[in-house]
């Protein structure tokens, strides 16, 4: 469910590479590499970038940390 997230997300080509890491049934940690259209501004992905982490941690409250890295 959380990589649907970002796959559905305006603007996103490709995830590239997608990782939960599990501290414990409370503490997540989501990483993902994230290929974006091409020809998206640079100040508009990272406003995407920090939607997508909201979004990830509205989705699974479990989720503290969020990492989205752009693929270029």
């Amino acid at each position: 469910r959380l990589r649907e997230v970002v796959e559905g997300w305006d603007g996103v080509d490709r995830v590239v590479d997608f990782r939960t890491v599990y501290f414990g049934p409370e503490r997540v940690v989501v990483t993902a590499d994230v290929e974006f259209a091409p020809g998206i501004p640079t100040g508009d992905i990272d406003e995407r970038i920090t939607a997508i982490e909201d979004a990830i941690q509205e989705t699974n409250e479990s989720v503290r940390k969020v990492y989205i890295e752009p693929e270029v």
